[in-house]
């Protein structure tokens, strides 16, 4: 199979949730025109999962391969997104020895110290998210002690799931659970631009 075209369906909830998730993991992937060709616009799938990276977040799903109907299910390899709107995203697969997707593994720490759970199985509407997506944001930043970029978080938060959020070595935040799950660096902050009044 070289090309995939998996199609959201608001009839069949596996397969909406399939989507969306799928939808999610395109969020991390690569877009700059500079950046390695191996990750740009690129999603590797093995045994399952299904990962994209920028360098500076990744965003791993487990497909339900027991569950979900085998022609929606990306198949083991690398793939490159060639479109994705709110209806469709349309996966080709890369045949090419050279490009080797990064061992996304090794940026997890197997000593992590977990900061929280957050539960965010209630913002499913659009008000409830925005504040659920705030009140989320208010604690990783506080509780986490460290900057992250306002967009890779807000990206990584994902309504309708209970999220387990982790510290990761001195600079990673992971977030989520058996089947989701996002890396985002810490920033770099050298010196706040923040000043109390006096």
């Amino acid at each position: 199979m070289t090309k995939i075209v998996i199609e959201y369906s608001r009839a069949i909830p596996l397969l909406s949730e399939h989507f969306a998730n799928l939808c999610w993991v395109c969020k991390a992937a690569a877009k700059a025109p500079d950046i390695r060709e191996r990750i740009k616009q690129k999603i590797h799938a093995q045994d399952g999962f299904l990962c994209a990276t920028d360098g500076h977040r990744l965003h791993l799903y487990l497909q339900d391969l027991d569950s979900l109907p085998e022609s929606v299910c990306v198949p083991d390899g690398l793939w490159e997104i060639k479109s994705k709107n709110g209806k469709m995203i349309v996966l080709e697969r890369v045949d090419s020895e050279e490009l080797v997707f990064p061992n996304y593994w090794n940026v997890f720490s197997p000593t992590a110290l977990q900061i929280g759970r957050y539960d965010a199985r209630d913002a499913t509407d659009k008000d409830a998210h925005s504040v659920s997506l705030d009140e989320f944001l208010y604690h990783v930043h506080v509780n986490a002690g460290m900057y992250f970029n306002h967009d890779y978080i807000t990206e990584a938060f994902i309504p309708g799931y209970e999220l387990t959020i982790e510290k990761h070595g001195k600079a990673m935040l992971v977030l989520g659970n058996d089947k989701i799950l996002a890396a985002v660096m810490g920033l770099a902050w050298k010196k706040s631009r923040f000043r109390k009044a006096a």
